[in-house]
């Protein structure tokens, strides 16, 4: 069973022997954006939806056939599995926690931060919320203009529309688990 929307367009090329350059050249779509497209890393829009479908001689329906299926709702992600990376800087990591993530209603990392390094100042549209869970070491959330000290064990709960950053204030490594409602990218 297909568990995504990338996953679809991989076996529907591979069901008609195209390669991944030649369904590139019959779409116009490049072969880097496919790939992507592919491995879940972006979703497309539906202008390349249409250019796919055409190229594949299907329709948008039989495109998005299945996706909608709850049983393609589970997905695992295994320690061993390479994670999405985002690097805030050189003392800040984000590990993305699940796979297909651009596909997901919800957007679970694990941000790692080195003694006095500090998140990136982030700030999501006004309906986005996030939760971050301390799972160890000391850190200071910095939301609008409030401040709160968080040690392991310690969660917030706030709407991430407000600027906001994590800082380790502690002298150890930090790990906080985040979990943002809707995915905004």
């Amino acid at each position: 069973m297909l568990k995504g929307f990338g996953e679809r367009i991989k076996q529907l090329r591979k069901d008609r022997h195209l390669t991944l350059v030649k369904l590139s050249k019959a779409s116009k779509i490049s072969a880097s954006t496919l790939s992507r497209m592919e491995r879940g890393r972006m979703v497309g829009t539906l202008e390349s939806h249409q250019r796919l479908c055409k190229a594949l001689g299907i329709s948008l329906s039989e495109l998005y056939q299945g996706l909608d299926d709850p049983h393609h709702k589970v997905t695992v992600k295994r320690a061993r599995d390479p994670a999405d990376v985002c690097r805030h800087n050189d003392k800040a990591v984000q590990r993305i926690l699940t796979t297909g993530f651009l596909q997901k209603t919800i957007f679970p990392s694990l941000i790692e931060i080195a003694p006095g390094g500090k998140t990136t100042l982030e700030q999501a549209k006004p309906d986005v919320e996030k939760f971050c869970y301390v799972i160890s070491g000391r850190v200071k959330c910095s939301i609008g203009q409030e401040k709160h000290e968080l040690k392991t064990g310690d969660s917030i709960y706030f709407n991430s529309g407000q600027a906001h950053q994590i800082e380790n204030s502690g002298a150890n490594s930090a790990k906080v688990l985040c979990v943002a409602v809707p995915l905004a990218l």
